[in-house]
């Protein structure tokens, strides 16, 4: 973490404690593409090192409108996108509802820090893959990340928040 960082932002990137399941898992046969996109540098760089470290190819983007023009342009290339709720451009809502003109079939994780903005329920409800509330526990979110991507890794979509891909 660079010296600019706020006190809440060392905050969120704090690990959460998960029960001594610290162990590395072995990744996938085909690593599954996975597009993370946060407006704080630090905690999406957290997020897509962790992935990274589990086996999964992962792409970073700071703003959500280049994160959208990369999806646009290769909408094939993610299994999963993760992202922030509370981001300049686009919130995670509108970003979500714009990935999804582009791909139906789309699957988002929420995570955020603003529960008070936008909670599990809220989630549900806009039909997104899931929910995680920052600070993330990662073995949380590498349990959700296997549920929502094939064991494989090969392309594919779970049940759980869109339909497949034809």
């Amino acid at each position: 973490l660079d010296k600019t960082g706020s006190e809440a932002d060392r905050a969120l990137l704090q690990p959460v404690p998960n029960g001594g399941h610290g162990e590395r898992v072995r990744p996938p046969v085909a690593a599954a593409s996975i597009m993370v996109v946060d407006d704080e540098q630090a905690v999406g760089k957290f997020l897509a090192d962790y992935l990274r470290a589990q086996g999964y190819q992962v792409e970073q983007y700071t703003s959500a409108l280049e994160a959208l023009q990369a999806y646009g342009d290769h909408p094939d290339r993610f299994e999963l996108v993760l992202s922030d709720y509370a981001m300049p451009d686009l919130n995670g809502l509108e970003f979500y509802q714009n990935l999804r003109a582009l791909d139906q079939a789309v699957q988002l994780v929420m995570c955020t820090g603003y529960s008070e903005k936008f909670d599990q329920l809220a989630a549900r409800e806009a039909g997104l893959a899931g929910y995680l509330p920052k600070p993330v526990d990662t073995q949380v979110l590498l349990d959700l990340v296997k549920n929502l991507i094939p064991g494989d890794g090969q392309p594919g979509r779970a049940t759980a928040g869109a339909g497949n891909r034809q």
